[in-house]
């Protein structure tokens, strides 16, 4: 079942996904940030889960934070 989710908190959601898997970083890094459960903000980038506007203003705020901070791409060796 498709939440009905609002267009700028799913594009929040959507930017947030994009941004953790370019730099590399794990579900469970970004998690603790944001301090939730690695489970949680799987639902939420799924769009199985709305968050709260304050959980979706702190996403944006860890987003803006990003910005000039370099990416963080582990390779295999």
């Amino acid at each position: 079942m498709m939440l009905d989710i609002p267009e700028n908190t799913r594009n929040t959601l959507a930017q947030l996904k994009q941004l953790r898997q370019s730099r590399g970083m794990r579900n469970k890094e970004v998690a603790d940030q944001l301090g939730i459960s690695p489970s949680a903000l799987s639902k939420y980038e799924e769009f199985d889960r709305l968050p709260k506007p304050e959980m979706v203003n702190k996403i944006a705020e860890w987003i803006a934070g990003l910005d000039g901070q370099p990416n963080r791409v582990f390779r295999k060796r």
